[in-house]
């Protein structure tokens, strides 16, 4: 947070030597306008000295899934404001990222394919899934606890392009059980205070859409295995692919 002053300047200086209009005309693409943001930013804190060049690359990675993540978070917002559900999709997406980022799962191929696969869930569940979850309340709880205890037991999967060390992926897993334990005490909870039932459906498909992704990653084998530290994946080939 230290470079944080040096933000908005360079933010302003990105925006006008990048505009849209530049993207469009040279048709490079988002997602290579997502690529220059990044890069421009990290030469910026190099610049100033707040970091290294043998930190660029890391630094670009991760101001990279920075934008992309919060260009997810901001389009189920917007389609939030449109199907009038603000308040059950905050719930939503405040589940779904607390327990994501702990215990991993699955990673589709690229962001395109994860961006558009994410908002096809979301209309999914807020068109179809909800009214059937909120009529079925009885199934709707079943799933919710094999979930927790799906969740539980695995506890989280360690990403080849995650590559957690053994003591990173153990306290990821103590993490995401924790995690996991408060959201769903904290769903129990408001379900003994007959709290609105869209905002607990979407706080328990939350939690079921984290474990439907960890059953993925494994069954995908999207995972590494350990050898003198390090992960290496058990499915190689798939390794540059994978988001």
């Amino acid at each position: 947070f230290q470079f944080c002053h040096i933000l908005p300047k360079s933010a302003m200086s990105l925006v006008l030597k990048y505009p849209i209009y530049y993207n469009l005309k040279y048709r490079k693409g988002i997602l290579n306008m997502i690529k220059y943001l990044s890069e421009k930013f990290t030469e910026s804190l190099i610049k100033h000295h707040y970091i290294h060049d043998l930190q660029k690359a890391d630094y670009i990675y991760a101001t990279t899934l920075f934008i992309e993540k919060w260009i997810s978070i901001l389009a189920i917002m917007l389609l939030s404001i449109c199907f009038d559900m603000v308040i059950s999709t905050i719930f939503f997406l405040f589940f779904l990222i607390a327990v994501k980022k702990r215990c991993c799962g699955f990673h589709a191929n690229s962001f395109k394919a994860c961006f558009f696969l994410t908002l096809i869930i979301y209309i999914v569940f807020i068109l179809f899934l909800m009214p059937i979850m909120i009529k079925e309340l009885n199934i709707t709880y079943i799933l919710f606890g094999i979930s927790i205890v799906i969740l539980e037991l695995i506890g989280a999967v360690n990403h080849p392009n995650i590559n957690w060390n053994h003591e990173e992926y153990n306290e990821s897993k103590k993490a995401s059980r924790i995690c996991v334990a408060i959201e769903g005490f904290s769903i129990v909870f408001l379900i003994f205070l007959d709290a609105n039932n869209e905002i607990i459906v979407s706080m328990i498909f939350a939690i079921i859409l984290n474990a439907f992704f960890l059953l993925i990653a494994k069954i995908n084998k999207q995972e590494g295995s350990y050898e003198k530290g390090t992960c290496k994946s058990k499915n190689t080939a798939n390794d540059e692919k994978d988001y």
